[in-house]
C-alpha cells in the first residue's frame, strides 16, 4: 500500500538523520585540524565540552541502535551486530570512562564517573584511526548510506504504486460512467 510504503520511507528517513548525527558527532573528537573536542585549553572548558559531546553521543547511538532494531532488515541487523561488537571490544574501558552497554546494546552514560575519568582514557576512545569512535564513525557513514539508497528505492516503488493506482482508479470510473451512460441510453431508448 501506499501509505505503508510511505511510513518506511519516514522510519529510513530517520535512521539516516540518525545515523548522519552519530557521524558529526564523533567528527568532533576525531577532527585533526585543531578545532577537536580535545583541543580546548582550559582544563574545566575541556572537561564539560567533552562531557557534553559524550553525552549527547551516547543518546544519538541509542536512537540509532533502537532504529536498526525496529527496521526488521537483515542489514540493519548485521549493523547493530557490528556496533554491539565494537562497544563489547572495548567494554572495560568505556565502563572507566561512564559508558556500560546495556543489553539490547544501547550505551548508559553516568555522567559523573565521566567527568572524573582522566581525560587521556576518554581520548584513548574517542581519538585515532582504529579506535572506537572512528569505527562506529565509518560504520554510521554506511548506515546512513544504505538508508538514503532505500529511500530513493522506496520512494520509487512508492511513486509506481501511486501511479498503478491512480490508473486503476481513472480505468474504474471511466468504466463506472460508461456503464451508466450505457443504461441510460437504452432506458431512455427502450421508453421511446
Amino acid at each position: 500500500s501506499v501509505s505503508r510504503g510511505l511510513g518506511d520511507v519516514y522510519k529510513r528517513q530517520g535512521m539516516e538523520t540518525a545515523a548522519e548525527r552519530v557521524e558529526k558527532r564523533l567528527g568532533k573528537f576525531l577532527k585533526t585540524d585543531g578545532t577537536s573536542v580535545f583541543d580546548e585549553e582550559d582544563e574545566t572548558k575541556l572537561k564539560e565540552n567533552v562531557a557534553d559531546n559524550i553525552e549527547s553521543f551516547v543518546n544519538d547511538y541509542n536512537y540509532l541502535m533502537k532504529r536498526l532494531a525496529q527496521s526488521g532488515d537483515i542489514v540493519d541487523s548485521n549493523y547493530a551486530k557490528k556496533l554491539k561488537n565494537y562497544a563489547n571490544a572495548e567494554n572495560k574501558e568505556l565502563r572507566e570512562i561512564g559508558i556500560t552497554i546495556k543489553g539490547d546494546g544501547t550505551l548508559e552514560l553516568d555522567e559523573n564517573k565521566l567527568k572524573a575519568a582522566d581525560i587521556s582514557q576518554v581520548k584513548k576512545l574517542f581519538t585515532g584511526e582504529d579506535g572506537f569512535a572512528k569505527k562506529v564513525s565509518n560504520l554510521s557513514g554506511q548506515i546512513g548510506k544504505y538508508a538514503k539508497e532505500k529511500v530513493t528505492e522506496l520512494e520509487k516503488s512508492s511513486a509506481q504504486a501511486s501511479s498503478n493506482y491512480n490508473r486503476y482508479a481513472r480505468y474504474a470510473n471511466n468504466s463506472q460512467s460508461y456503464n451508466s451512460s450505457y443504461y441510460n441510453n437504452s432506458y431512455y431508448n427502450s421508453k421511446a
